[in-house]
């Protein structure tokens, strides 16, 4: 009885300190980092942990890291253009995005929310026009999103389109 009170006392100090590891996303992946340092793939999930938490210039660093390690890697390019339109540097994020949209167009769902950041950033640029043709390049990938829908409309108001925009 002795041992097995003493090995319970152990284990539940141990379950203690393994939970602290999980008290933000921010730290469990940072930890994941520390475990699989050539992984683009951690780091990407840590950088939308720390853009979730509102951090967006510790997210690019992450994110620099991890396109280092994985150029190829869609998400990266993604994650970077918002973090970079997080921080007001719209002229940053479209190259990025462009890039991005690029490297996807054949898994629709991603190409369908570049096409969207894409139409955000220009539209914050006041290219409407141009967001005008993003919004509209995701809905022809997914035409039921009526986040997309609503952003083609504003941008369409915007050029004084409204008969457009209303439908």
């Amino acid at each position: 009885p002795l041992l097995s009170g003493l090995a319970t006392l152990v284990l539940a100090g141990l379950t203690v300190r393994r939970n602290q590891d999980y008290r933000s996303a921010v730290e469990l992946m940072r930890l994941t980092v520390e475990c699989a340092p050539h992984h683009a793939r951690a780091r990407i999930n840590l950088a939308t942990a720390l853009q979730m938490e509102d951090r967006p210039k510790e997210a690019i660093a992450v994110l620099e890291e991890a396109l280092r390690l994985d150029p190829r890697e869609g998400f990266i390019y993604l994650n970077l253009g918002m973090a970079y339109m997080a921080l007001e540097q719209v002229d940053r994020a479209i190259p990025l995005l462009e890039r991005g949209a690029e490297m996807v167009e054949g898994r629709a769902s991603l190409a369908a929310t570049f096409h969207e950041e894409l139409g955000r950033a220009l539209f914050l640029k006041n290219d409407h026009a141009g967001s005008i043709m993003q919004f509209e390049k995701a809905l022809a990938i997914e035409p039921r999103n009526a986040f997309v829908h609503c952003r083609l409309a504003y941008a369409l108001g915007r050029l004084k389109r409204g008969d457009e925009a209303l439908q």
